[in-house]
């Protein structure tokens, strides 16, 4: 995949990208790892992996609350780890986050999100011309 082809990606396809480069990872180390992408993204032995992908390393990395459900609901803060793999355009590097890592550095933020496709009550509605922009 070129240069160019990896800047183009869509944020599933660069996550995608992302597991398949960690699950090359810990193949490489005698691992064997399983996409669970539910909760979490990957189970390997004891660790319970939640993977981020990005093409630079400048970026904040959000854990969604579905992820500490998760690993509230079957225990396993203590085996979690978020790797982390960046410059996927160039040379791919890959960070390890322990959880006490996690836990020292995580930043609460909160926010909210509204799915129209899920309203019952029914907002207005109003068609629009296509407009070319140029």
């Amino acid at each position: 995949m070129s240069k160019t082809e990896k800047r183009n990606l869509k944020t599933k396809e660069i996550e995608d990208l992302a597991i398949g480069y960690v699950v090359h990872h810990l193949e490489g180390n005698g691992e064997k790892p399983k996409i669970i992408k539910k909760g979490i993204d990957v189970i390997s032995g004891e660790k319970y992996i939640e993977v981020k992908g990005c093409m630079k390393k400048e970026t904040n990395l959000r854990i969604t609350q579905q992820t500490l459900d998760y690993l509230e609901k079957n225990n396993k803060f203590n085996d979690f780890f978020i790797y982390f793999v960046y410059d996927m355009d160039l040379e791919p590097q890959l960070l390890i986050f322990n959880n006490d890592t996690f836990q020292k550095n995580k930043i609460c933020e909160k926010r909210w999100i509204i799915q129209p496709n899920k309203i019952k009550e029914k907002p207005l509605s109003i068609p629009l011309k296509k407009i070319e922009f140029t």
